[in-house]
């Protein structure tokens, strides 16, 4: 069978076995964002189609007759350009710019009338055309979530689209967005049976959003009790969305435990690995393989109640005053040896463009640690370097700096940052 993926050359095989494509198809002139994940032989997952909200938008009206060409799928290039010929004939630029600039005076109306339902109390701003709303929501817990909300041009005739963070993919009811896949929520196209004449109104969204994020408060509380009773290194701001925290042990060790699921946060044994050096971690190691072997989980209480039973070590310690404020000095002596021993911090955030802006993929941590037992101080690969390089009696040979060091003079080498 001939394949037509060559015509679409921004589109290309994501893995080794061709069931997941990502790229950029054409629509009248203009690039949208696609991702295509094929189902697996011998498995009972469904095909897939994933997008920029704008190729949502134009695709939501007729997702039952694509989704089904596309579980029937024998070729991907073939599916793809049957997929470009059917949008191009469906969404012109004229009409789209029309109804962009033009919206229909009773969409506005719809839209106050939706605001009075929901309530002026919860809208935190909205954009000057009405597009794009931010909703700030209280849940069961009392935790504050932020909600946001993109009402389409054609609305009421195309649902809106709800993004809110959740801890699990079976809440992914819509299109991906590409830099927060796993936060996203929409009910543009759904994996029901339901028709996709079926549009939901702006506050049905918003209410199933909240339900949702209720279904997850044990999960919440997990977290939170976790941010405040261990000594959490990493994320530095962690989203209601995200399931794992790496946790400082002591000594330039950590663990990162990951939560498998955050409906029953406690009922399974969560995935933790550990950090630093061999022989200081293993003492850790040793204690929760044999908490694990023992059988000592105990679904009904708390995951920290669980970890510290295992691994005292998690805690944070902190004393309280008489006034009842809870002090971080001895913390602070805590976090000191989990931070570099040059800089004395424990993230070195780099800056990665000419303006000084800085990503987060350029973070160091103080992962060279000393191989001298007595001293086992960890610093950031940037400031060891320049520590070696300022000083005379460092030898170099190729890209590998040979050194002293800065505490004990055992020897120590980094590599060189070019």
């Amino acid at each position: 069978m001939t394949s037509y993926l060559h015509t679409f050359p921004l589109i290309a095989p994501a893995d080794e076995k061709g069931f997941i494509y990502r790229g950029f198809i054409e629509i009248n002139q203009v690039e949208h964002y696609i991702e295509l994940h094929l189902p697996r032989p011998h498995s009972n997952t469904s095909a897939n189609i994933y997008g920029s909200h704008e190729l949502r938008t134009i695709i939501s009206p007729f997702q039952s007759i694509i989704q089904s060409r596309l579980d029937q799928c024998q070729d991907v290039g073939m599916f793809l350009s049957d997929l470009k010929d059917t949008l191009e004939n469906i969404s012109s630029p004229s009409v789209t710019h029309h109804t962009r600039v033009k919206p229909s005076w009773e969409r506005y109306a719809l839209i106050y009338a939706e605001l009075n339902t929901i309530g002026y109390d919860k809208l935190d701003s909205m954009d000057d055309t009405m597009d794009e709303f931010i909703f700030k929501c209280k849940d069961l817990g009392g935790r504050l979530h932020t909600i946001k909300a993109y009402i389409p041009p054609q609305y009421p005739l195309q649902s809106p689209v709800i993004k809110a963070e959740l801890p699990s993919e079976k809440h992914h009811i819509g299109y991906m967005d590409d830099s927060k896949r796993d936060i996203t929520t929409s009910t543009i196209t759904t994996t029901t049976s339901h028709s996709t004449t079926n549009h939901q109104s702006l506050s049905a969204l918003l209410d199933r959003t909240l339900q949702a994020l209720d279904n997850y408060q044990l999960f919440f509380s997990t977290m939170d009790q976790l941010d405040q009773q261990t000594r959490v290194i990493d994320p530095d701001h962690p989203s209601r969305a995200d399931t794992w925290r790496r946790i400082a042990l002591g000594n330039h060790c950590s663990l990162q435990i990951t939560i498998q699921d955050p409906s029953q946060p406690t009922k399974y044994i969560p995935i933790v690995r550990f950090f630093g050096n061999e022989k200081k971690v293993l003492p850790f190691q040793q204690a929760w393989h044999q908490f694990i072997n023992a059988q000592q989980w105990q679904p009904d209480i708390s995951l920290v109640e669980n970890l510290t039973r295992a691994l005292p070590s998690v805690l944070r310690s902190k004393y309280t005053t008489s006034s009842d404020r809870i002090m971080d000095t001895a913390t602070k002596e805590q976090d000191d040896d989990m931070a570099c021993a040059i800089c004395y911090a424990y993230k070195l955030v780099q800056s990665t463009g000419d303006d000084g802006s800085t990503d987060k993929k350029h973070q160091e941590t103080p992962d060279t640690i000393c191989t001298n037992q007595q001293c086992n101080r960890g610093f950031h690969p940037s400031c060891l370097f320049e520590w070696l390089r300022s000083n005379p009696t460092t030898t170099r040979s190729f890209n590998v700096l040979f050194g002293s060091c800065p505490y004990c003079n055992n020897k120590i080498t980094i590599k060189a940052i070019l």
